[in-house]
């Protein structure tokens, strides 16, 4: 399944500059947050170490472009969410963009060695600690809402 998405890739971006979308791919061709890429991105690297696949070091590549460069953060260089529907009116900083981003990063760091991704896959994990852990019950709250300014202890 990795292997078809990487050799598909460059036809979903022909096929979103022709059409305005992509039929194959389509998150992948959009990429407009960690859930498009994070845990596929992770998965490819680590398939990666067993086999080459045509197209998979671009795509590498763009998403930890993506994830760098594109991705909302706070000034702390924690990643977090935008609003982007009516309904969903809050900036929150979700647990999940932790397994979205720091398998990645840390993969990323082992394939090309440059060392800042892996201080951001660490700062990641500080930052997140700090906003996230609930002390008395020892776990991570799941979504840090950041117009209260407070976790939401779910």
């Amino acid at each position: 399944h990795i292997e078809t998405c990487t050799r598909l890739y460059s036809y979903a971006m022909w096929d979103k500059q022709q059409f305005g979308a992509s039929g194959v791919l389509n998150t992948l061709a959009t990429l407009d947050s960690l859930d498009d890429c994070g845990s596929f991105g992770a998965t490819m690297l680590l398939a990666l170490q067993e086999q080459g696949m045509n197209g998979a070091d671009e795509i590498a590549e763009l998403i930890a472009d993506y994830i760098s460069g594109e991705q909302y953060r706070l000034p702390t260089g924690a990643l977090y969410r935008k609003p982007r529907i009516a309904d969903f009116t809050h900036e929150t900083v979700w647990c999940d963009d932790l397994y979205m981003s720091v398998p990645f990063l840390c993969r990323y760091y082992q394939r090309t060695g440059d060392i800042r991704y892996i201080e951001d896959a660490v700062n990641q994990l500080l930052q997140f600690r700090k906003l996230m852990y609930i002390p008395h019950l020892q776990v991570m709250s799941h979504v840090y809402d950041l117009t209260l300014n407070k976790p939401t202890v779910v």
